[in-house]
């Protein structure tokens, strides 16, 4: 999970609320002019990676997500600050957490440093950096961030990145993080980079 910075929100999208302010909208009424032009303004804060597992995501492999489930918190359904894009995997990530969320024990990819909640194993498994953090264990479940394909996705990422350690002797770990840490000339990110990230600054004390 990367932490994301939100922008002020599309002009066309505000343009849209302040224009119908005075009767009933919700999400489903947005046009999907409007939608579209929302959608790539918030993949683009994200660089291009999902909300919560940080694969590579495009406007046509992804989902508006309501961080705050709109069912259950109507009054930040059309919320800038609380649309995200996630990946559209059924087992895991926006879809896998529906409707979940509890105020105080759900890690937020919209809070400063959430990354540092989590760590990685050996073999992949994404576990809380403290073992009594009930928060960041429940927000795991809850979006089937452990389950065995994503597991597997990030061992073979560790694997190959301590491959490359091994085989490069004057290898700089510090301009590796940076690196990874940075989108690229098309304002993307490297897929799972904040799996390279946790895993060099844990392994080697950075």
């Amino acid at each position: 999970m990367n932490e994301i910075i939100k922008n002020p929100p599309p002009h066309n999208f505000s343009k849209w609320k302040n224009a119908n302010r005075r009767i009933s909208i919700n999400y489903k009424d947005i046009p999907d002019i409007i939608k579209c032009e929302l959608k790539e303004s918030i993949i683009t804060e994200q660089n291009y990676v999902c909300c919560y597992c940080g694969v590579e995501v495009s406007i046509e492999n992804s989902h508006i997500e309501h961080h705050k489930p709109k069912d259950r918190f109507p009054k930040m359904e059309l919320a800038y600050e609380n649309l995200l894009v996630s990946c559209n995997s059924k087992s895991h990530c926006g879809h896998k957490k529906a409707n979940w969320y509890v105020e105080n024990e759900t890690v937020s990819p919209l809070a400063k440093d959430c990354n540092l909640k989590f760590k990685y194993t050996e073999d992949g498994q994404i576990i809380a950096s403290n073992d009594k953090d009930s928060c960041t264990t429940n927000t795991i479940m809850n979006l089937g961030l452990n389950i065995a394909k994503l597991n597997a996705i990030r061992s073979k990422i560790i694997e190959g990145i301590m491959y490359l350690i091994e085989q490069e002797e004057n290898i700089s770990l510090e301009d590796l993080i940076d690196e990874y840490s940075k989108p690229n000339a098309d304002g993307k990110l490297y897929s799972y980079n904040q799996v390279i990230i946790g895993v060099l600054k844990d392994n080697y004390n950075l």
